[in-house]
């Protein structure tokens, strides 16, 4: 590779890096944010035993494609509004700095509402 091809392709990292720093599969966004029995709550609004069938686990034979659009779906419920806070790529989630916390935050947020009720 040539040293203008370098340089092109470094400031390409850093831009990205600037904008998404916070990088996550495609899987373990669905897994982290559907798991718990506190984001199934929060995302659903619904009863603790219809909650599986909101969000089921994904089988494991769902392909890329699959798992890509269980997580469209799922930045849907989360009401992740703004594009330019999250990108899908081909197999991993791009978030800009802060979001995954503001969602942790969010979620801590909801238990402590519900455990004060």
């Amino acid at each position: 590779a040539s040293a203008a091809q370098l340089v092109r392709d470094l400031g390409a990292v850093r831009i990205t890096r600037d904008m998404y720093p916070s990088r996550i599969d495609h899987l373990a966004f669905y897994d982290r944010f559907t798991s718990s029995h506190e984001w199934r709550c929060l995302l659903t609004r619904r009863a603790p035993d219809t909650l599986r069938t909101a969000w089921p686990p994904l089988p494991p034979a769902a392909t890329i494609d699959d798992v890509r659009a269980a997580c469209a779906r799922l930045a849907t419920a989360l009401d992740l509004r703004d594009p330019q806070d999250y990108q899908l790529g081909r197999s991993r989630v791009f978030c800009r700095a802060g979001l995954l916390a503001r969602l942790d935050t969010r979620v801590s947020d909801y238990v402590a509402a519900c455990a004060t009720r």
